[in-house]
């Protein structure tokens, strides 16, 4: 089959939401496509409008029914914008770079709920996460995603890959990294267990937890104590408290 076109392997996609459009916006003009906000938030995209005069490209006051239906959400803030995303890279290619740029990486199986992903996003960006791998990166870059996560999208690099536990072996031997997996069943206390400091956090599915490879292919097992009231946390909420914990350890 022929290679496709470089042009090809980017798509447009809508994004929506105050912080997540500005955030996309300062870290890259040049994708930027075309803009609709409606008057309430039009000084707060003064800058975007001359942008966008200078370069020609599409901006414009459009009413909230029509933000709702060009955003297909009513969660829009009184602004989307149309970009061009580049390609997520596979994780093979960041393991051709000759050392990591940070020590700390998320881990994501079989989690897909937009509004949790963005809460991880936003999690990431605040404690310094250099990537997010996972099976399906492309979620990470939905609208809800990008939106719930503040502006946190455009700070923390996708990775895809097509088999986790795989991928996690592969991080292992090229850059020594630490497999952290999560379990609200079992595990080392993550307040009284010594994190290494080089390391990457393993999070599963809520209902269904990590699968059995992936548990294997860590290193150390963790857990969030508490009262045993309910069963578990919630993903972008024990994914903020294990970042929290790793960030008071190394950084600050």
């Amino acid at each position: 089959m022929p290679e496709k076109p470089k042009s090809q392997l980017y798509r447009d996609k809508t994004i929506y939401g105050r912080k997540a459009c500005l955030a996309f916006f300062e870290q890259h003009p040049r994708a930027l496509k075309r803009i609709f906000f409606n008057q309430a938030t039009s000084d707060l995209f003064k800058s975007v409008s001359r942008f966008c005069a200078k370069e020609k490209k599409p901006y414009r006051i459009v009413s909230d029914d029509e933000l709702i239906k060009l955003s297909k959400s009513q969660h829009h803030e009184g602004v989307c914008m149309v970009v061009r995303l580049w390609p997520i890279d596979q994780y093979e290619d960041y393991l051709k770079k000759t050392q990591p740029i940070r020590a700390c990486i998320l881990a994501l199986e079989g989690i897909e709920n937009p509004h949790n992903l963005g809460a991880i996003l936003r999690s990431a960006a605040h404690f310094g996460v250099d990537a997010v791998l996972m099976k399906d990166a492309h979620l990470l870059q939905s609208g809800a995603a990008l939106r719930t996560a503040e502006g946190g999208g455009s700070k923390v690099l996708p990775l895809n890959c097509k088999h986790l536990p795989t991928a996690l072996g592969d991080f292992k031997a090229k850059f020594d990294y630490k497999i952290v997996t999560t379990s609200s069943h079992g595990g080392k206390n993550l307040y009284k267990h010594r994190l290494p400091e080089r390391c990457i956090f393993v999070l599963g599915n809520e209902a269904k937890g990590l699968s059995k490879a992936a548990i294997e292919a860590g290193d150390t097992q963790i857990a969030i104590p508490g009262t045993g009231a309910v069963e578990s946390l919630n993903v972008a909420t024990a994914t903020a408290l294990v970042l929290a914990e790793y960030w008071k350890a190394f950084r600050g």
